[in-house]
């Protein structure tokens, strides 16, 4: 398994103990310890991006919207990698048959 295909399935597993805990807003915020979440490379990418918010007291909670967002941007640019590939080869087999 490749690094980032690790990031974000330790990214998931963050956003589903927030969820499984119920940290979803400032009032029902948990320390990482408590949501048993490592403070990884991973994780501090989800605290950058204000996905995970520090609610004050190292006390974090999962911004739904935020995380959706990131998911979102993903599937895009996972499909814009996909179009640009399919388009890399077909341009090689038209080129092959000239």
């Amino acid at each position: 398994m490749n690094a980032g295909a690790i990031i974000v399935m330790q990214q998931r597993r963050a956003a589903e103990r927030c969820r499984e805990l119920a940290a979803l807003d400032p009032d029902s915020a948990r320390p990482l310890e408590e949501l048993r979440i490592r403070k990884s490379f991973a994780v501090r990418s989800l605290i950058r991006r204000r996905v995970l918010i520090d609610a004050g007291g190292e006390r974090f909670w999962l911004d739904e919207h935020a995380w959706e967002q990131v998911q979102k941007s993903r599937r895009f640019f996972a499909l814009a990698m996909l179009t640009i590939g399919i388009l890399v080869i077909a341009g090689a087999i038209l080129l092959e048959g000239t």
